[in-house]
């Protein structure tokens, strides 16, 4: 799972990306926003799934990414309050941070600095 002005391209602030196999899909997102769902991420190791989260603005960005799977929110209290400095990346490895999870729904929220 991306969200990466690299994968969007310069035009862009941001893009997603789901990827398994050979295949990949990329549709084309709006301008940036505070609020972003993702839909069908992973964190188990037969369905592992990374968040790139891109800072592209001058000041630091704080967010926060909710995790659900289908019996309800997941406990990740690592991904609370997630810095992100100005002009720099983070990538969230969602099999480390919620190793006994697969099939989830991802909603970041950025605090400040969207």
């Amino acid at each position: 799972m991306v969200i990466s002005g690299e994968v969007a391209g310069e035009d862009r602030k941001f893009a997603s990306q789901w990827a398994q196999g050979p295949s990949s899909y990329s549709p084309s997102c709006p301008e940036p926003r505070a609020d972003w769902w993702v839909i069908g991420a992973g964190g188990s190791q037969t369905h592992p799934s990374r968040m790139v989260i891109d800072n592209l603005r001058s000041g630091t960005a704080i967010a926060d990414i909710l995790a659900l799977s289908g019996s309800g929110p997941v406990a990740a209290p690592g991904l609370r309050g997630i810095t992100i400095d100005p002009g720099r990346r983070l990538v969230v490895d969602l099999a480390q941070m919620i190793p006994s999870a697969s099939d989830l729904a991802l909603r970041v929220r950025a605090t400040r600095g969207w």
